[in-house]
């Protein structure tokens, strides 16, 4: 598999940053690729059920992802925190390919509600609705994934906690690597291993 080039590296750190703006609800300009809309934020609608609600913040950022999990999803066993790109954004931890491709998998936990995206979907280019791991979640992306090779994937583990899974891919390993695919996986992984919400 061949290295990451600089550009790509650059272009990744572009939609990591537009990702964690948007989730953070900061106030910093994001980039061209990643637009947001005006206005006052919408109401959420109410009557989103989690029948199963997990804690997610309870365990350490790089534990999430269990490292057998890791391992058979392509992933180095141990993944590296890093520190929220934007002064209020939140930290995360990141699991890359040991064999250097370039495809990797960042997760974060947010305080936020699934109602927001809910209540947002013209926000997002790419938008659906989805349920993981008997979950409530949405697949949102300001570009399609088959062409940026990026997808986030957003959880509900409890009301106000929503479980983060970016996925992205380089071209070269597109399309054998899905990159919305494996975002649900990870996801999948993880939400079993979490210790029941409080």
């Amino acid at each position: 598999m061949r290295k990451p080039t600089r550009a790509a590296v650059a272009a990744a750190s572009a939609v990591l940053l537009g990702t964690l703006t948007a989730c953070s609800g900061g106030s910093q300009a994001q980039p061209e690729n990643r637009p947001t809309t005006t206005g006052p934020t919408p109401q959420a609608p109410s009557g989103v059920s989690i029948t199963d609600p997990k804690d997610a913040a309870a365990v350490p950022l790089c534990d999430l992802l269990p490292s057998e999990a890791a391992k058979s999803l392509g992933f180095k066993d141990q993944g590296k925190k890093n520190e929220a790109i934007l002064s209020d954004g939140p930290p995360f931890c990141v699991w890359k390919d040991p064999q250097g491709s370039g495809t990797k998998v960042m997760v974060s936990v947010l305080k936020r509600k699934i109602a927001d995206y809910y209540a947002s979907p013209d926000t997002w280019s790419d938008f659906r609705k989805i349920t993981v791991a008997s979950h409530p979640a949405v697949r949102a992306n300001k570009g399609n994934p088959v062409n940026t090779g990026y997808c986030d994937v957003y959880l509900a583990t409890q009301k106000s906690q929503i479980l983060l899974s970016q996925v992205s891919v380089p071209a070269s390993e597109r399309p054998a690597t899905k990159p919305c695919q494996l975002s649900r996986k990870v996801l999948e992984a993880v939400v079993p291993t979490l210790p029941p919400a409080q």
